[in-house]
């Protein structure tokens, strides 16, 4: 079996099957990880970090440093992360093999450029909701002479099959905000003290999945600006379920920075917590109750139904049954399998 070969060009840090349970982990290395083990099931893969030293092993996975040789291998497929030139610089070295472009964030018009030559060179988009893809096939609008648009394959970011509710007791005063501060922290701090008018007991616990240092110098500077919040700086997958797990809710008043996927409202469903969150970006897609969802512009509405979930009227809710690993592996397979014409 031919294998499949991920190549991350701009990861922060080195990361391997370990970092889930371990490391402070940003969504897009979390899903990275996931797919290539699940995949690895069925065909061997390897994942390329430019940040790596050391090979790193796990099963039918290696995690490798840029620089070993990967022209010698006939591989099923190739996918480049986030890095679109990547990709196109990868078609001149593998003339026939599938080349992916996998992107996990927001399409700008820088984007134009790239779409005209991954269509010459058949090189494919991964994206992860349909939100991206509208982002990309909005792009005709601005060039209405755009030429055929390169293959464009939506494919969620998966949550763990067994990712349930238990029976961890929830602090109805707890709220927790799971995500980079550029997120809409700001907006949610300010958020959180109007809603400490209606009820004081309430805490505010912020942590950082990802790997943004700065989280912690930001924290020591709002410390004793914002009473009842909780700088938590960076926390491993594991201890960001755990808080969500005990918290009311995940208070992710974000209507600043459009989410491409989000992961985090994902999980936070899965284990039975529910999410206030604004319509933004890919929001609407991940998150399919709406009493969830609403417009975060209006603080006297939110404070209002925070309120009536602390008084009891929680709602109860579960996982998209469509986001489980299990089930988005088979669209990966199916990709593999899908003929891309340089």
């Amino acid at each position: 079996m031919q294998p499949v070969l991920f190549i991350d060009g701009h990861c922060a840090v080195p990361y391997d099957h370990t970092s889930l349970s371990s490391d402070a982990l940003g969504g897009t290395e979390a899903t990275v990880i996931r797919i290539a083990e699940k995949l690895s099931e069925r065909v061997p893969v390897v994942v390329l970090q430019d940040k790596r030293q050391s090979i790193s092993k796990s099963k039918n996975v290696s995690y490798c440093p840029m620089g070993i040789d990967i022209e010698s291998i006939k591989w099923q497929a190739i996918i480049a992360i986030r890095n679109p030139p990547l990709g196109i610089m990868l078609r001149s070295l593998f003339k026939d093999t599938p080349i992916w472009v996998w992107v996990h964030d927001l399409i700008t018009l820088f984007t134009l450029d790239y779409l005209r030559k991954m269509a010459d060179k058949g090189i494919g988009y991964i994206v992860v909701s349909d939100f991206q893809k509208k982002q990309i096939e909005d792009l005709q609008e601005v060039d209405a002479y755009l030429p055929v648009m390169p293959i464009i394959k939506r494919i969620y970011n998966p949550i763990d099959d067994d990712l349930l509710p238990d029976d961890t007791q929830v602090d109805l005063n707890k709220l927790a905000f799971i995500s980079a501060p550029l997120k809409g922290l700001e907006y949610t701090l300010h958020a959180f003290q109007i809603a400490r008018e209606a009820n004081p007991d309430f805490e505010l616990w912020v942590a950082n999945p990802g790997y943004q240092a700065g989280l912690a110098a930001q924290a020591n500077l709002q410390r004793s600006a914002h009473p009842n919040v909780r700088f938590l700086g960076g926390l491993s997958h594991r201890d960001c379920l755990k808080l969500v797990r005990q918290s009311l809710c995940l208070f992710y008043l974000n209507p600043i920075f459009p989410e491409t996927f989000g992961l985090v409202l994902a999980e936070s469903n899965a284990v039975g917590t529910p999410v206030l969150a604004h319509p933004l970006g890919a929001v609407q897609e991940v998150v399919l109750d709406k009493r969830q969802v609403m417009n975060t512009y209006d603080l006297p509405a939110v404070i209002e139904r925070l309120m009536q979930w602390h008084a009891g009227e929680r709602p109860k809710v579960e996982a998209v049954e469509a986001f489980r690993l299990s089930n988005i592996i088979e669209h990966w397979h199916a990709l593999l399998l899908t003929t891309l014409n340089p």
